[in-house]
């Protein structure tokens, strides 16, 4: 009964512990494309919710934006569009204009004496993520000043609608740009994207009464940009931060997916960035600015620009012992070199303790960006550094060993300080700084036996000889120490003779050589011992000849204390 009670028992907790491990299904949203999904759901409740078409889980619907846009020098107008969609956008139904009638033009309004409108050719699509640049002067003018094709030129293509007037430039102050979509037919447009610079009064604010769904935000509401007509960096363009469309309505809009897109805080979406200008440029005098480098530090403008270059410093030349500046030279990845000044009076970097290190070698560490005036010093352009607010270190490489030398075979471009280990001479093996020479058989890095006999000769002591320690090593030449040896009772020793070459060797003969320290009951002196000349004959290659010697026969001598066999002659034909 007892028995039966435990069994029981046991069975029971075996079958609760086997129903404790099954896991419990958890429902939910199991679709990871839907905006609720839940990552723990094993069961779908169909509960999955979904953005509406072209929108993401935030309600936010992208579009075509601007994403920068260029509006002075003439020469550098660019307008760049954008598509951060995850498909190509066909732009044969999309308009370009910097006139705030657009929306008027499709019901015969004229756009003006000053502005342009344009349509993308039909069949022009921007790929997911590309861009797509839109110049208003000559393609050929454009690749002048940026070195690259724009996409579009309006005043190059053949355009099935354009419009200007006495010509299409941007306006350095005040004015909008729009991307708009017109299918053709209906008495209204959608907004793409919009932008405003210099003042609201340039821009537009569509109304119900126009027709429009919606009210555009009020003129006097919409936050506008500032110009960089006057700014340091005249040469400067508007660059978006990033697709966010900072404090812009997202619903009850006239935009072509529901935005208000005149409600945009360009001021938080946008900046204003200088150009790099290169260096190249920078020589060829596009930038000199109308005054002396050591008038004083002018500020930015028109006659004298602010000009921005980074490079990596390869120099440096204190002129200040001779009451001239801190000289410090600076290049680019093209090699072109320019030189920063910087007054002691304005900026002594040489006793600034975080950037004096600069100055001092090995250079090739240290790229920096400088911002000050160009002027020009015996015919050498200069930029006139002011303070320590106008230069920047990028980054900082730590010192690299390696040959700096650009003719050595092994000259390093990744290093910046050179450590003596240039090599200039290339073996027969094609190794920078190798060793290796062609033999006397024609051969690269050859013992020369590829074309002739070659004998090696080794010799040791006899095991019944009983000395206490030896040394041996192969000879091939006459005097070559084959034995070294100590304590022997007697001197007799095994040789062998190799021919390690690749020919015959004919007529071979050898002589050894001992020199040996024998003692008695007294110590004398070291003496010599020739052999006879052994008579090999004819070894082949790979072939070898034998024997033994017996040296110093002489009963009275108890111990040899030193003993050295010596190849005291080798000789043979080929």
């Amino acid at each position: 009964m007892k028995t039966l009670i435990k069994i029981l028992c046991l069975s029971v907790l075996w079958i609760s512990c086997e129903s404790s491990t099954e896991p419990e299904d958890v429902y939910g949203c199991t679709d990871e494309t839907a905006c609720n999904y839940n990552i723990d759901a094993t069961e779908d409740n169909e509960t999955c919710i979904y953005p509406e078409d072209g929108c993401d889980c935030n309600d936010v619907c992208p579009h075509l934006i601007f994403n920068r846009i260029c509006i002075t020098p003439d020469e550098s107008e660019m307008i760049e569009i954008y598509n951060p969609l995850n498909e190509s956008v066909d732009l044969s139904n999309y308009y370009l204009s910097d006139n705030n009638k657009y929306f008027q033009w499709i019901n015969g309004e004229s756009i003006g004496n000053f502005d342009f409108l344009v349509k993308f050719p039909s069949g022009t699509t921007i790929q997911s993520e590309e861009t797509y640049i839109v110049t208003t002067q000559t393609s050929e003018v454009f690749f002048n000043y940026y070195g690259y094709e724009p996409n579009l030129s309006i005043l190059d293509e053949n355009l099935e609608v354009i419009e200007y007037g006495v010509n299409p430039n941007l306006s350095d102050s005040e004015e909008m740009l729009v991307l708009f979509y017109w299918d053709g037919t209906t008495s209204i447009v959608q907004d793409v994207d919009y932008f405003l610079w210099g003042d609201y009064d340039k821009g537009f604010s569509k109304t119900t009464e126009e027709g429009y769904p919606y009210n555009d935000t009020l003129l006097e509401d919409q936050i506008f940009i500032r110009n960089y007509g006057l700014s340091d960096f005249h040469d400067s363009l508007y660059v978006r931060l990033d697709s966010n469309e900072y404090d812009e309505i997202q619903s009850n809009g006239n935009g072509i997916t529901g935005h208000d897109e005149t409600s945009e805080n360009f001021n938080l979406s946008w900046s204003i960035q200088e150009k790099e200008m290169s260096f190249s440029d920078i020589i060829n005098g596009d930038y000199d600015c109308a005054g002396n480098s050591q008038d004083a530090c002018p500020l930015g403008s028109l006659d004298c620009p602010i000009v921005n270059p980074s490079g990596m410093i390869v120099d440096y030349f204190d002129i200040t012992q001779f009451g001239g500046p801190h000289a410090i030279t600076i290049e680019d990845s093209d090699g072109y070199r320019l030189e920063l000044t910087i007054w002691p009076d304005n900026w002594d970097i040489a006793n600034d303790p975080e950037y004096s290190y600069l100055l001092e070698p090995p250079y090739n560490r240290y790229f920096v960006q400088a911002f000050g005036n160009v002027f020009e010093y015996q015919g050498e352009k200069q930029i006139l550094v002011c303070d320590v607010d106008d230069f920047t270190i990028i980054t900082e490489t730590e010192v690299s060993g390696g040959c700096t030398d650009i003719n050595a075979c092994n000259y390093d471009e990744n290093a910046n300080s050179d450590n003596g280990s240039c090599e200039y001479v290339i073996d027969c093996f094609g190794q920078c700084g190798g060793d290796a020479i062609i033999d006397e058989c024609g051969e690269c890095g050859g013992n020369g036996l590829s074309c002739e006999a070659y004998l090696a000769v080794n010799a040791q002591m006899a095991n019944f000889t009983g000395c206490s320690s030896c040394n041996t090593v192969t000879g091939y030449e006459s005097g070559d120490l084959l034995i070294s040896c100590y304590e022997c009772q007697e001197i007799t020793f095994d040789y062998s003779v190799e021919n390690i070459g690749e020919e015959t060797a004919y007529n071979s003969q050898i002589r050894f050589k001992v020199i040996y320290t024998p003692f008695t009951n007294l110590n004398l002196p070291e003496e010599t011992w020739y052999s006879d000349m052994v008579n090999l004959g004819t070894i082949n290659p790979s072939n070898s000849e034998s024997g033994l010697i017996q040296a110093v026969e002489d009963s009275d001598i108890a111990t040899y204390l030193s003993v050295r066999v010596y190849l005291e002659n080798i000789s043979y034909f080929d």
